[in-house]
């Protein structure tokens, strides 16, 4: 992996009416050898990293970063 960005994400969650969790996510971005970006998404909430870096499929930044928020909002969701 070459040229590791990070970026911080944070997302609130309605638990219920009058309680929110919020998420604090840590994403980082990787270009591949094959020109492709790969992430690694964290958060201090539950502790959770994935690992290995999850492909991206995409040579562009910003749709790389929108693919790792719907990764980490997937997380929230289980």
């Amino acid at each position: 992996m070459n040229e590791i960005k990070s970026f911080l994400f944070q997302s609130i969650k309605v638990v219920y009416y009058g309680y929110n969790q919020r998420w604090d996510w840590e994403i980082k971005l990787a270009i591949g050898d094959d020109g492709n970006y790969y992430g690694i998404a964290s958060c201090s909430y539950r502790m959770y990293n994935n690992y290995p870096w999850i492909p991206t499929e995409t040579s562009d930044l910003e749709e790389a970063l929108e693919k790792m928020r719907k990764h980490c909002l997937d997380m929230m969701s289980e």
